[in-house]
């Protein structure tokens, strides 16, 4: 397996809406390839090592434990690199936007001058379906169908939020609470 040329660049990290973000430099993203969505893997570090914040106690426990799930679901790749995605605005330059966990990790917040590397990520972004919605779906043809219509990333959605339920009961449980609302008369999943 062939490993992706890093890209290194500092950036202030700024806020658009609720979203905090980086501009990603033009040379990066003429280096990364083309698209509006560009598959990157991304570590996250304050510029200045003095200026680093050291993240509480409580967002190192949480980092711990959503670890597992993080790789689950696909964000959190091999060597500790974050799965992200840089998008090409027509309005603004190149955007990565830096979610809670980059952010906690790195023990940056906005306004601070961060120093970003990233890699093309070509690795699958496909997350497994958990059992029991499999099984759910194979015993209802109309339900099958309906997920098949959902969009990608409506489908990555749900995928996501079931495997971060903590056990295979609530799952289940979710699973067979969500199934009530499959229409079988439209053939439409009516709540999800």
């Amino acid at each position: 397996m062939t490993i992706a040329r890093e890209h290194t660049f500092t950036a202030d990290m700024r806020i658009a809406g609720i979203n905090p973000y980086v501009d990603v430099p033009p040379h990066v993203v003429k280096a990364l390839g083309s698209g509006s969505k560009v598959p990157v893997l991304v570590k996250v570090s304050a510029a200045s090592a003095g200026k680093r914040k050291s993240a509480d106690a409580q967002a190192k426990r949480r980092l711990r434990q959503d670890a597992t799930r993080l790789k689950m679901i696909g964000r959190l790749a091999p060597g500790g690199w974050f799965r992200s995605t840089v998008l090409i605005l027509h309005s603004s330059a190149p955007r990565l936007y830096l979610d809670s966990w980059m952010r906690e990790t790195a023990g940056v917040a906005v306004g601070d001058r961060v120093r970003v590397s990233l890699r093309l990520d070509c690795g699958s972004r496909e997350l497994p379906m958990p059992a029991a919605l499999r099984e759910a779906l194979d015993g209802n043809e109309q339900a099958h169908a309906a997920w098949e219509r959902l969009t990608p990333s409506r489908r990555r959605e749900i995928l996501t939020y079931l495997h971060f339920l903590k056990t295979p009961t609530a799952i289940e449980r979710n699973v067979q609470k969500q199934s009530l609302f499959w229409s079988p008369g439209t053939g439409t999943m009516t709540n999800w």
